[in-house]
């Protein structure tokens, strides 16, 4: 499996229906038309990740409260073709590439496994592309994008991820059978007014977990309104120590590779604990 998203029916009791939306004919950063193909991951990372797949698989869930339907998509080639259709070329060949180039002899180095510490101007601009490629994938299907435009508008201007809402950390992987190149857990999650503790309805996802892999580099994302939810997340198990954040930027730099490194049991352990959580919290009303 290459792509997976999970889509989970059950944080607002009151909708059970997904959300459907056309490919955007407009930029999802600045609002320019038309818009152009994005790779997903650049194409430098050829020369460090050779391509050797013929065909991969995109993975969709449905998960209700009591049931879940799946559908599998194949397709030909390799998974690091992926493209997604939602940028405009001033975008994509402005700031865009400008972000690639930063980023590039960052994740070369750590890919590389040589012994290093990440400052926290790299945590930042880590951060900043990790968000920036989060963004782009969701519209892989519009109706599945959980961000809010105002955060797009931000990273455009700012190149910078949103201020609250969201953490990411990274670890290091010896990934040896785990399949999953990109996982997308979505769902939507409402909140309780202030006045009449009524849950408010919500008519699009707004709350995202994503993992996705780059050679040895396992990232981790999450987002929600909800900022109570975000900041108090907390990782159980042995896993947990094998992440480090990297937004909001921790305020230290730290080694790479760290001392614990992950491994197939732990890259699904912490893939899929964000929305386990999320979905046994509702169940429990």
């Amino acid at each position: 499996m290459g792509i997976g998203t999970f889509i989970a029916q059950t944080i607002n009791q009151n909708a059970h229906h997904l959300f459907h939306a056309q490919t955007p004919q407009k930029c999802i950063f600045c609002g320019s038309s038309p818009t152009t193909k994005e790779h997903f991951w650049p194409d430098w990372l050829r020369n460090v990740i050779p391509k050797n797949g013929r065909k991969w698989e995109q993975l969709r869930v449905v998960e209700n409260i009591e049931t879940s339907d799946q559908a599998i998509r194949r397709k030909g080639g390799d998974i690091h073709d992926w493209t997604i259709r939602c940028v405009c070329a001033p975008c994509n060949n402005g700031w865009m590439s400008d972000l690639e180039k930063k980023i590039k002899p960052i994740l070369i180095l750590l890919l590389s496994g040589t012994v290093t510490r990440i400052d926290e101007r790299s945590q930042s601009l880590m951060a900043t592309w990790c968000t920036l490629k989060v963004m782009v994938a969701e519209f892989e299907n519009p109706g599945h994008a959980t961000t809010h435009h105002a955060q797009r508008k931000r990273m455009w201007r700012r190149k910078l991820p949103p201020k609250t809402g969201w953490r990411i950390w990274i670890g290091c992987y010896d990934r040896r059978n785990w399949k999953p190149d990109y996982i997308n857990n979505i769902f939507y999650f409402s909140q309780k007014s202030q006045s009449d503790k009524k849950y408010i309805p919500v008519s699009r996802y707004n709350t995202q977990s994503v993992t996705f892999v780059i050679g040895s580099i396992f990232i981790h994302v999450i987002h929600s309104p909800d900022r109570a939810l975000v900041n108090g997340w907390r990782f159980s198990g042995p896993a947990a120590g094998k992440l480090r954040q990297i937004w909001p930027v921790s305020g230290y730099s730290f080694p790479w590779p760290p001392f614990q490194i992950l491994e197939d049991t732990d890259a699904d352990f912490l893939a899929a604990q964000f929305q386990l959580s999320a979905k046994n919290s509702l169940l429990q009303f």
